[in-house]
């Protein structure tokens, strides 16, 4: 340890550029936010392309039941996956 508190070698690893590697548990959290962001990039992409704005009421309330039905799974496994992690440190 140096003086000021940081280990031997951080300081030129921060100035080089080099990340140490992310926890199981980052890596896990990063993976459930991009999960969670891709469904509804997907799911607005769709919305669209679809063109449901000009669609009926039900077909509307289908597409976001489904919508809704696919994020909270993604959620709940990521959720799960996160809790596995966290459990395994």
């Amino acid at each position: 340890m140096l003086r000021h508190g940081n280990p031997r070698g951080a300081a030129a690893r921060k100035l080089a550029g080099v990340k140490p590697p992310l926890s199981p548990v980052r890596q896990r959290f990063l993976e459930f936010l991009v999960s969670v962001a891709a469904v509804h990039v997907v799911a607005l992409v769709l919305y669209y392309a679809l063109h449901v704005p000009q669609a009926s009421a039900r077909e509307q309330r289908t597409f976001a039941w489904i919508w809704m039905g696919v994020t909270v799974i993604v959620v709940l496994v990521g959720l799960q996956r996160l809790k596995r992690a966290r459990r395994a440190r």
